[in-house]
């Protein structure tokens, strides 16, 4: 079974960059914390490699929001704790 990296990120950019770097890695952009909880519902853990999260998603500040006002600090509390096996960065 392929595993994905979900990113949650604001930057096309950066998104780019990974997938550059790493092409043979299944690189899943997410750009809200709702996304990021959709793909929970409907996923398991062994699905999923990884999870990085963006600090500053929505703005060039720390703590700024996604389009729904949440941030990745909100993203890394809504990861239920049966998703603990599942490396967040």
């Amino acid at each position: 079974m392929a595993r994905s990296i979900y990113v949650l990120e604001d930057m096309q950019v950066r998104i780019d960059w990974l997938k550059e770097r790493f092409p043979n890695i299944d690189i899943k952009w997410l750009t809200s914390v709702e996304q990021l909880s959709e793909i929970m519902k409907h996923s398991t853990p062994d699905d999923v490699s990884l999870f990085l999260l963006d600090h500053d998603l929505g703005g060039p500040i720390f703590g700024s929001s996604d389009e729904g006002g949440l941030t990745g600090l909100d993203a890394a509390k809504a990861i239920d704790a049966s998703w603990s096996v599942v490396p967040v960065i």
